[in-house]
């Protein structure tokens, strides 16, 4: 069986805040779901979008620490979106 990239997560501290800015984007969520701390979306291409709150991360991880910043969390998403004015409007 041939391993395939099935998902990205990123930990969120606060879920309706990135939800507002990855709907947006044009995401579609499951939002039964956003009560559990726990988000997806499928992309284009069938990869999944995941989203956890720093909650639900600790809930199975006891040693972690939420990031201080990009520097320390090591991730970073590019989109592409031709509408930039919306995206400036949550600045």
């Amino acid at each position: 069986m041939t391993a395939r990239f099935d998902a990205l997560g990123i930990i969120v501290s606060d879920m309706a805040a990135t939800l507002a800015f990855y709907g947006l984007l044009g995401l579609d969520f499951d939002e039964d779901s956003e009560a559990a701390g726990h988000m997806e979306a499928k992309l284009p291409g069938g990869t999944r979008l995941m989203l956890d709150t720093e909650e639900v991360i600790a809930s199975f991880d006891p040693d972690f620490r939420p990031p201080t910043g990009l520097v320390e969390s090591g991730s970073l998403l590019s989109v592409i979106n031709h509408r930039t004015s919306i995206v400036s409007a949550m600045r």
